[in-house]
């Protein structure tokens, strides 16, 4: 796999506390003078035919959105007639805490995986359909080759709620996105380019389906406040509020997030803890990959991965890899590390950060956020 890094637009410069604090809310309000309307009803915001979005567009288009009516993002434009909103009819799911309609507190049933059984070479692979129920994709409207606005999906992200997710920071805040715009998160989905996704299996030549995917629209962003503040990536983390739950099932399950974790790693040890890193970054043929891929990195030594980063890297960082061939690449962003505990429960211990340009070179690191650093930070935003 080579599963993807990171470096979508990472950005050096980092916004002041108070600021990076703020969550972008979405569809709640829209200005005077204007009605919300999809996207390629506004002709004034739309490119001349033939013609790419330019930068000044792009971001006149990111600061207009005010929702999202079926996968079409929603401008507010001058002019334009409203329209309907689209309302969801299916029962909510979840029992956790709620307020304001959506879960304020981690679950206490997480972490499960059924009847799945893997087995791994020295590289990446597909993930076995059903394996990671708590893997989300995140997509974003690009501009497309004619100016027209396009789905692509470029991070990936965990479910730690019936209605939130985590991911990376560089994968939500605007600054950080460019000319890309986070619109919808993807759940229980496993291909990219089909719905629902089958397999076939071996002996019985019967094909086996997922549901079909199960697709929400962005509700709120919530970074860190100290993300990126030393311009060295630190504080890489996100929470991301869906605009209605999710029902759990076999093929949808959150993730567990531990109050600590022992890395337990000796500098010079052959048999370092492995964990499972998951994504449909890019792979060794450079292309990202429709189908969900996840590899086995051992978790590597902080000293010694610190070293090789120049010491720029805090405790609230963890590294993997370091093999040649085995990496998480451009694309992974956001994704998962995760380990099992001593109750066999899937757990979520780094989010896809950075790395090195080259992917899956010898001695090259993937860096990754502690997420149970940040199990506290996790549980207040789940309020927001």
């Amino acid at each position: 796999m080579q599963p993807g890094l990171l470096i979508l637009g990472l950005a050096y410069l980092g916004l002041p506390a108070c600021e990076a604090q703020r969550p972008i809310v979405f569809g709640e309000s829209t200005p005077s003078g204007c009605h919300c309307v999809p996207f390629t009803d506004c002709r004034q915001l739309l490119p001349p035919m033939g013609q790419r979005l330019s930068y000044v567009q792009a971001a006149a288009l990111r600061h207009r959105r005010c929702g999202f009516v079926n996968r079409t993002i929603k401008v507010c434009c001058e002019g334009g007639q409203p329209s309907p909103t689209v309302e969801d009819t299916s029962s909510p799911a979840g029992v956790d805490g709620e307020k304001g309609g959506h879960p304020t507190d981690l679950p206490l049933t997480c972490g499960n995986q059924f009847f799945v059984e893997r087995t791994f070479t020295t590289g990446g692979k597909n993930a076995p359909l059903r394996s990671n129920p708590w893997m989300v994709a995140l997509g974003y409207m690009v501009p497309g080759r004619r100016g027209q606005l396009e789905l692509s999906f470029q991070c990936g992200a965990s479910l730690v709620t019936s209605q939130h997710v985590v991911t990376a920071a560089h994968c939500v805040r605007p600054d950080d996105l460019g000319f890309r715009s986070l619109t919808q998160a993807n759940i229980g989905e496993w291909n990219t380019e089909t719905d629902p996704d089958c397999i076939s299996p071996l002996v019985s030549g019967r094909s086996f389906c997922a549901p079909p995917v199960v697709v929400r629209q962005i509700a709120a962003i919530t970074w860190h406040p100290q993300y990126n503040s030393n311009g060295r990536y630190n504080n890489d983390i996100a929470v991301v509020r869906l605009d209605r739950p999710v029902t759990f099932g076999l093929f949808i399950q959150p993730i567990c997030i531990p109050n600590n974790f022992d890395l337990n790693i000796s500098a010079s040890s052959v048999l370092n803890q492995m964990a499972l890193a998951v994504g449909w970054g890019a792979t060794e043929t450079l292309v990202s990959s429709p189908v969900l891929q996840e590899i086995r990195l051992p978790l590597v030594d902080m000293q010694r991965c610190n070293a090789s980063y120049l010491g720029i890297l805090s405790e609230n960082q963890i590294c993997a890899g370091g093999e040649p061939g085995v990496d998480t690449c451009r694309g992974d962003s956001g994704g998962p590390l995760v380990t099992t505990n001593n109750q066999r429960q899937f757990i979520l211990v780094g989010l896809t950060s950075f790395g090195r340009n080259r992917c899956g070179s010898n001695g090259s690191f993937g860096v990754y956020t502690a997420v149970y650093k940040y199990r506290d930070w996790i549980v207040q935003t789940l309020a927001v």
